[in-house]
């Protein structure tokens, strides 16, 4: 009786569909597994890159200030030198005169950003920049 049971092909459709939807189901999760992972990678990739370009517009417009900082210091009546230091103090944000290099930093969202400008005196003070990176946090 065992053996007639056993030879009988009633049923065996059943389990392959069964086999077949269970593989399906496995390959669908791990489908949707991968697209989500590859969705909070893209969002990271676009909050990564927002807060670097914030950060370096911030940098820009420093870097502006400091070059406006430059120009009132070639006009002014004292040396130079002096002239920069003093122009330099009354920004609003901290700077480093070092020789004829400026350096700093601006902050936002967790990003920073490290710029050092070089004043080139050749013809007239320009500012060159040197460095300019991201510091990761």
């Amino acid at each position: 009786m065992i053996k007639r049971v056993l030879a009988s092909q009633k049923g065996a459709s059943s389990v392959l569909v069964i086999l077949l939807l269970l593989v399906l189901v496995v390959f669908g999760v791990a489908a949707l597994t991968t697209a989500l992972s590859g969705l909070r990678l893209g969002q990271k990739v676009s909050d990564w890159n927002e807060s670097y370009y914030r950060v370096e517009d911030q940098a820009a417009r420093c870097w502006a200030e400091i070059d406006a900082a430059v120009s009132r210091a070639v006009e002014a009546d004292e040396p130079f030198e002096q002239a920069l230091e003093n122009e330099l103090k009354q920004l609003n944000f901290e700077t480093t005169l070092k020789g004829n290099a400026i350096t700093y930093e601006v902050c936002s969202d967790g990003a920073r950003l490290h710029v050092t400008l070089v004043l080139d005196m050749e013809q007239s003070p320009r500012l060159r920049p040197t460095e300019w990176y991201q510091i990761q946090s």
